[in-house]
């Protein structure tokens, strides 16, 4: 699985407790690539830090141009079956990887996303600007698995547009819109 994990410098030590759940609770870590982008960090520069780690720093660019510059970076050559958005803030529960290959391996022509993300309620609701919605429909780059066939297709993210607009929420719904499912 490719993963790309995006970073704030405001947040290393939520950074590090990702980086750490993400090796320890793999399952199979040596068939994973990460691509860390690190927003906000000029000039850009990339450095591979192993063979499955590069880690590429920028001035501030937002989560849709940095989850776009983590994807772009990994060439056709070192694509695993696999590309996985995360953020600095998700912390990855042992056996992970099984998991979402496994549900992914159930609904091929799917997009999953987990409950990664300190923020989610246990009903499966979230609170934006203090109104409660429900998840159905939406999933969030909290943490975002596809195949890459998918990601190819539907495209990149874009800045969200309009009111209560999110990156997310337009993938979402561009890829629902060709036929996909979450």
């Amino acid at each position: 699985m490719n993963i790309v994990l995006i970073s704030t410098m405001a947040r290393k030590e939520l950074l590090f407790q990702s980086i750490i759940s993400l090796h320890a609770n793999a399952s199979k870590w040596d068939s994973h690539t990460l691509t860390l982008v690190v927003d906000g960090v000029p000039p850009i520069e990339r450095a591979y830090v192993n063979r499955e780690t590069l880690i590429i720093s920028g001035g501030r660019q937002g989560a849709s141009a940095s989850r776009n510059i983590g994807a772009s970076s990994i060439p056709k050559y070192r694509r695993q079956e696999y590309l996985m958005f995360c953020d600095d803030d998700c912390y990855f529960c042992p056996g992970w990887d099984e998991k979402l290959e496994s549900t992914l391996k159930a609904y091929r022509s799917s997009v999953v996303s987990g409950h990664g993300h300190p923020y989610n309620i246990s009903e499966g609701q979230y609170e934006i600007s203090k109104v409660r919605v429900h998840a159905a429909g939406v999933l969030s780059t909290v943490h975002l698995c596809m195949p890459w066939e998918i990601w190819d297709d539907v495209g990149y993210f874009m800045e969200p547009g309009g009111p209560g607009g999110s990156e997310d929420v337009d993938w979402c719904r561009r890829a629902t819109e060709k036929g996909y499912g979450l």
